[in-house]
């Protein structure tokens, strides 16, 4: 097959997209198909790069305002289209529904390529992000809701990753998504670790004391992600445990996280390491650590949870959207109600302080996770997308009159 993948995000950009549309993208090459992916471009510029079996375009773009080291495309119709038409694809699959994906419905619609699209965030989450004045956000996440359900009528597969998103769709939008898991690598994460002397080795280049137990957490230090919470419970487990706070990540918030600490007391008892490469040292970090710890509300599947479940390590994570999936209270980890703090903290403690639970834990967490394989999720998106090739739906025929008006403007 030839498959295209529409994103605005792809490494070196690091988002839960851009992981999961490299692993098909690396995936599917494997597999004997050929891929074409188009993203923002990481510099700003429009370049591409092209190796076997794979091509890349990065189109022109913009510098995110509120992601470190983010860029968005914000129209490129023209360049999608032609691209998409050079190259021919028997699928495209969307990871963006806003400019990418709006273009490459358009583009798709008028090559007649049946169209595939996986949410990685919930209207909800996007209308988070704004102030809640005179109903703002409650009118910005119905208008979502309705292009949501215009979506479903105009691409031929709409897809979330998880049941808890599904039906929130099902319920918001009136149409039943098809669940596929975005996977975890079960080789990449793992909890053997690669030498006796990991541990020691990374703890010094990181920092770390090897003899003190580790609360982990890893992912963008925004404020949507709530890592000021996992900071005050750290503060209370830290009091009562023989334990060290790891963040990994980076984001605006990291400065003002970072003087939080400071101003707990507990700046001596954390590392603030900043942006690690999944390729290099990210698997191994995990394996360090005793318990990790979220209070994000806005996942719509949770990468981080499955890559630290498929390392072994137990979690503790918030009562919210899609975690409890995957985070089983009292059996790979604990949920605690949002916003917590001292339940948080509480929880913490108990497993660091119980090495026998800890253990079972996370061994329950690894089987969960086993749930989630790349190969699993892999297989399922090759079995869909060639049901979509055979189906040739007519949706994929239809250009509706306003898109074809953007197409040309």
């Amino acid at each position: 097959m030839k498959i295209a993948y529409l994103t605005q995000s792809y490494p070196p950009m690091i988002s839960g997209a851009s992981t999961v549309v490299q692993h098909l993208a690396d995936e599917m090459i494997v597999r004997g198909h050929d891929i074409l992916v188009l993203a923002a471009s990481d510099t700003g510029k429009h370049y591409l790069t092209q190796e076997p079996h794979l091509k890349v375009v990065r189109l022109k773009s913009t510098s995110n305002p509120f992601r470190n080291n983010q860029h968005f495309n914000t129209w490129a119709y023209s360049d999608i289209f032609e691209e998409l038409k050079t190259f021919s694809p028997d699928v495209i699959h969307l990871h963006d529904s806003i400019t990418v994906g709006l273009a490459g419905i358009l583009a798709g619609k008028k090559l007649g390529v049946p169209l595939a699209l996986t949410t990685h965030q919930l209207p909800g989450f996007i209308s988070s992000y704004l102030p809640n004045f005179a109903g703002l956000m409650d009118g910005v996440e119905k208008a979502f809701w309705k292009y949501c359900r215009w979506l479903n009528r105009h691409t031929d597969q709409f897809i979330s990753p998880t049941t808890t998103s599904a039906g929130m769709v099902e319920q918001n939008a009136g149409f039943i998504p098809l669940v596929i898991s975005n996977g975890v690598d079960l080789n990449h994460f793992r909890p053997q670790p690669m030498s006796p002397f990991e541990r020691q080795i990374l703890c010094k280049e990181y920092g770390l004391d090897p003899a003190r137990s580790i609360i982990l957490h890893v992912g963008r230090l925004d404020f949507d992600k709530q890592v000021n919470l996992v900071i005050q419970a750290a503060v209370k487990a830290i009091h009562h445990s023989n334990a060290q706070l790891f963040v990994v990540g980076d984001g605006q918030q990291r400065k003002k996280l970072f003087q939080q600490a400071k101003s707990y007391g507990i700046l001596e008892h954390c590392c603030f390491t900043g942006f690690v490469q999944p390729a290099r040292d990210l698997p191994a970090l995990y394996r360090l650590a005793s318990v990790f710890v979220t209070a994000s509300e806005i996942e719509t599947q949770g990468l981080v949870l499955l890559e630290a479940m498929a390392s072994g390590i137990p979690v503790v994570a918030v009562r919210a959207t899609c975690i409890p999936e995957i985070v089983h209270d009292g059996v790979n980890g604990y949920l605690v109600p949002p916003k917590d703090v001292e339940a948080m903290a509480e929880r913490i403690v108990d497993i660091l302080c119980q090495p026998t639970l800890s253990h079972r834990m996370g061994e329950a967490g690894r089987r969960i996770a086993e749930r989630h394989s790349h190969d699993h999720s892999v297989s399922l998106h090759e079995g869909l997308y060639q049901s979509l090739i055979s189906k040739k739906s007519p949706k994929a025929q239809r250009t509706p009159p306003f898109l074809s008006w953007l197409g040309t403007s």
